[in-house]
């Protein structure tokens, strides 16, 4: 997860208490911008002492001899790569449009998102109104060479130019322009089969999860659980009146494919429905709009993890309120040496708001539970979980994975995630140029049953792979399998 602060850094941020260690160490030494830099990161990072300072000495070292008007663009890669020495994730330098791309989801793109499948580069979605949507590209065609040069998925994304392409037998030539454009990537629920829908996650940005954005969600999630116990009773109807399987509710998507969701029906019988949860490519974002999003499907008050700051002195534990704004978070994160994570509740002092001397306790009873429960749960009785992650699946929605797994016995499917699970604050840095970021990672995340996710990922129950074949007949062979999984 990401917090934006907007200060920049300077000469005072070595406190006692924070990093207390290192001031004596280094109050009088030799300093240009980066030796300056290497004392912030030090100050500001969740690692211990003891990893830290032996890091901060050599950074030190390494670029004491450079003076601020020697400085060229090579010594801040030199920087990166002392930062990349920590093995952590969050830590890096932004170039101003790299921080414009991942605040604004502003970005040149063809549209296109690819996988290397069995060692050939093929499309597996395309973006709506994408400029390869409109030149005809779709799920499953391969991609030859950009400009006669060798693609990968970052380049098929990214560039502008004549993309040979296979779909089936034909190989055809398409000259593809990248534009600026932003990606909606509010959260959407498509039914699947009678007895499947999926809920796909692109984002946990704050701005997908607004009290009006959760409430339309809510809404959504209510329509697709009475949609499916509809379907489940009428083919249980069916079945016992003809003794076969019934075949796709009208709403189905194309991605399940007419095979994957008769599967279900004769794999999955008469047990609960399945609400298949689509984390893929999910970077993550705001650890509230992740707590909000869990309040569909956990109990109101409950208690998922917690954010630790091992270095920080002052033995104050808070708990993260509802509040969706980053420097709000960010100065409850910083007053405090650890901040319980848990399921949004509304406060007592809301209760106190709207009571009145005339009424009664099982009023106000009521009330209270419909404050402390702001959106309609997940009817987990009916229900069950399969949640998809994969490489790039980070932060928050890592966070988000783990929690489904620990408290509804989520199955977890795909592959082991980024592990990437810091909160990274971000920091104004013109010591290395205009509109330059700096993000530090000042506390690690850890689940309710102790899990630290950091560098280890979220491992799922089943691995999944894809199948070219699959993709070609427009079938997404990871949705297919969690459909058809008894």
């Amino acid at each position: 997860m990401y917090l934006w602060y907007s200060a920049e850094y300077g000469s005072s941020f070595l406190q006692d208490g924070n990093g207390s260690g290192l001031l004596s160490f280094f109050k009088n030494n030799k300093e240009n911008r980066l030796t300056k830099a290497c004392d912030f990161v030090a100050a500001k990072i969740y690692l211990p002492d003891e990893k830290i300072l032996p890091w901060a000495i050599k950074c030190r070292h390494e670029f004491k001899n450079l003076f601020d008007q020697d400085l060229e663009r090579k010594d801040l890669f030199r920087f990166q790569n002392r930062l990349d020495q920590l093995h952590v994730s969050h830590l890096k330098i932004y170039t101003p449009s790299e921080v414009e791309q991942i605040w604004t989801e502003k970005r040149k793109t063809t549209g296109i998102k690819s996988e290397f499948i069995d060692g050939l580069l093929i499309v597996t979605s395309v973006l709506p109104n994408s400029p390869a949507e409109k030149k005809g590209i779709r799920m499953g065609d391969h991609v030859l060479s950009i400009d006669a040069e060798t693609a990968d998925p970052q380049s098929a994304e990214k560039l502008t130019g004549v993309y040979e392409l296979r779909r089936k037998q034909i190989t055809s030539k398409i000259k593809i322009e990248a534009i600026e454009m932003k990606e909606d990537q509010s959260a959407q629920f498509k039914i699947l089969s009678r007895r499947a829908a999926i809920l796909k996650v692109p984002s946990f940005r704050a701005e997908y999860f607004s009290d009006e954005k959760m409430k339309i969600l809510s809404s959504e999630l209510l329509k697709i659980q009475t949609n499916l116990r509809s379907n489940s009773s009428s083919a249980l109807r069916s079945n016992s009146s003809s003794g076969s399987n019934s075949g796709l509710n009208s709403n189905s998507g194309s991605n399940s494919g007419s095979g994957s969701a008769k599967i279900l029906e004769v794999g999955n019988g008469n047990k609960k429905n399945r609400l298949i949860i689509d984390l893929r490519k999910n970077a993550g974002g705001n650890f509230v709009a992740g707590l909000r999003f869990l309040s569909l499907f956990l109990d109101p008050k409950e208690k998922i993890g917690s954010l630790e700051r091992p270095r920080f002195a002052n033995e104050k534990i808070s708990i993260l309120s509802n509040e969706i704004d980053d420097e709000k978070q960010l100065a409850m994160i910083e007053s405090s040496s650890a901040v319980e994570l848990q399921i949004p509740a509304l406060a007592e002092k809301e209760v106190s708001q709207v009571k009145t001397p005339q009424m009664k306790a099982p009023r106000i009873k009521a009330i209270r539970q419909e404050l402390d429960s702001p959106f309609t749960p997940f009817n987990r009785a009916e229900f069950e979980i399969i949640v998809l992650v994969d490489h790039a699946t980070a932060s928050t929605a890592e966070m988000v994975a783990q929690a489904l797994l620990e408290f509804r016995d989520a199955k977890i499917f795909g592959s082991v995630s980024s592990g990437q699970l810091l909160v990274g604050t971000w920091y104004a840095s013109p010591q290395f140029g205009k509109g330059v970021k700096i993000s530090i990672p000042e506390a690690l995340y850890k689940s309710a049953k102790g899990k630290v996710i950091e560098g280890e990922g979220v491992r799922p129950d089943r691995v999944l792979y894809m199948n070219k074949e699959d993709f070609e007949n427009g079938v997404d062979t990871w949705i297919s399998k969690s459909i058809s999984e008894k």
